[in-house]
Parts: C-alpha cells; sequence; structure tokens
C-alpha cells in the first residue's frame, strides 16, 4: 500500500514540476517575443530558436525526460503557440 501511494505521489509531483517548467517556458517565449517583434518562434523553428531565454540556455524536456510538442500558432483557439507534456506515457492522448 505504502508502495502505491509513493509512486501516485511522485506521478502528481511530476505533473506539477511540469506545469511550473511550462510557465517558465512561457515567459521565456514572451521575453523572445519581445525581442523579435512581438514574434513566437514558428513551428517549424521549435523552441530552440529560444533556448537563450531558457535557463541555462537549453530547451527543457518535461518531468519524464520527454521533449515538449511547440505550435505556433496553436492547434486549439485563438492562441499565439502552444507547448504540450506527452505526460508519463510519452504518447498523445
Amino acid at each position: 500500500v505504502v508502495a502505491v501511494n509513493v509512486v501516485g505521489f511522485m506521478d502528481e509531483a511530476n505533473v506539477d514540476a511540469t506545469k511550473i517548467q511550462i510557465k517558465k517556458m512561457e515567459q521565456a517565449l514572451q521575453m523572445y517575443a519581445s525581442k523579435h517583434r512581438g514574434k513566437f518562434p514558428s513551428t517549424s523553428e521549435g523552441l530552440a530558436a529560444a533556448k537563450k531565454y531558457f535557463p541555462e540556455s537549453e530547451v527543457p524536456v518535461d518531468a519524464w525526460g520527454n521533449p515538449y510538442q511547440y505550435f505556433s500558432p496553436g492547434t486549439h483557439g485563438e492562441n499565439q503557440y502552444e507547448i504540450i507534456s506527452l505526460g508519463k506515457d510519452g504518447k498523445e492522448g
């Protein structure tokens, strides 16, 4: 029973850590846009175009070690961009 609780806690901690990291990446993308006349990197340019604004000038991976998915313009609604983590299993959906 203890192991199940620990595993559940770790999954929750990874979700929280990933959400925090996405917020930091959003701040970095805002800095990028402020230096590029309000434009965000395109999907083809990806997050690597803004890596100098990320901590340690590296594009981060999510808490499970998977790369983030980045789309600009966003694929849902009228978002200028989207950053998506594929989560624990690394698969869409």
